[in-house]
């Protein structure tokens, strides 16, 4: 998959966080990390209103002051906020602006703040992501586009308060990235809302597991342009698909998960052959 390797290193959220990866060490990008910090620290405390579904409302119709955001950041007045997440800085929604992945000019600071925590708390997921994907070698885009799906419901799994923010909107990073797998680049909208129920569905208080959100909007998926195969080539992809997941997945297992994984599939295996050669 060395093409879209080459695509996903090309993004726009790719050459920003390029440019600023070198900056981590200075006190720019100290002060930088101190407000994602203290956004994190603020959406932890917000008080829920009931059961735990009204913590996921707090967090996603969160108002943040931005003095809160300033003494929480160590900061002595809300000036470096703008500074960095302001109309002129270098910030992530800045380098966003005039693409139809920000839905206006530019949004306020701690708006700003919010896309580019997102966007930054995601990126590892996506960098194994994407690096998985090269090092598979596998050239199907629907494979590409499923497994980065289930990373983004694992991320919202693990990071609630932030993902659930500003109404669940996902990682610009990830929405760029699916755009780019799919097909003819659907409208970002159509991106967008697809992206928004994974997340939701994710960190939701009985949120589905990454498989079961995937299998979840996967009819959704496919009608943002790919094509359904006819019965016998579908399960030939389907099974390759899983067999890839296999595949994606090991590294990731430990040599006891390992050995419980070979136990559980070669009796299904035997099985499925056993079926197809007519019960012999």
């Amino acid at each position: 998959m060395a093409h879209l390797s080459e695509e996903l290193s090309r993004t726009i959220s790719a050459r920003w966080y390029s440019s600023v990866l070198s900056e981590r060490q200075s006190v720019t990008g100290q002060t930088r990390a101190r407000y994602y910090r203290a956004l994190s620290t603020h959406l932890d405390r917000l008080e829920p209103s009931g059961d735990e579904s009204g913590s996921v409302a707090a967090w996603s119709e969160a108002r943040i002051d931005r003095a809160d955001l300033a003494a929480l950041a160590g900061a002595k007045a809300t000036s470096t906020l703008y500074s960095l997440f302001g109309q002129r800085a270098r910030s992530l929604a800045a380098h966003y602006a005039g693409s139809p992945y920000v839905a206006r000019r530019h949004p306020g600071p701690v708006d700003a703040l919010i896309f580019e925590a997102k966007m930054v708390s995601f990126w590892p997921c996506r960098e194994a992501w994407a690096a998985t994907l090269g090092a598979l070698g596998r050239d199907g885009r629907q494979f590409a586009a499923e497994t980065l799906i289930r990373v983004l419901a694992e991320w919202a799994a693990a990071n609630r308060p932030l993902a659930a923010a500003r109404r669940s909107a996902p990682p610009v990073c990830a929405v760029e990235d699916l755009r780019l797998i799919l097909p003819d680049e659907p409208p970002v909208e159509a991106v967008v809302a697809l992206l928004t129920r994974v997340v939701e569905l994710a960190h939701s208080p009985r949120g589905l597991s990454p498989l079961g959100t995937l299998n979840a909007v996967h009819d959704e998926l496919m009608k943002l342009g790919f094509v359904r195969a006819a019965p016998l080539e579908a399960l030939i992809v389907e099974l390759s698909e899983g067999l890839a997941m296999v595949e994606y997945l090991t590294p990731q297992l430990s040599a006891d998960d390992r050995e419980n994984l070979v136990d559980s599939l070669v009796p299904q295996l035997r099985d499925v052959l056993l079926l197809l050669r007519g019960g012999q």
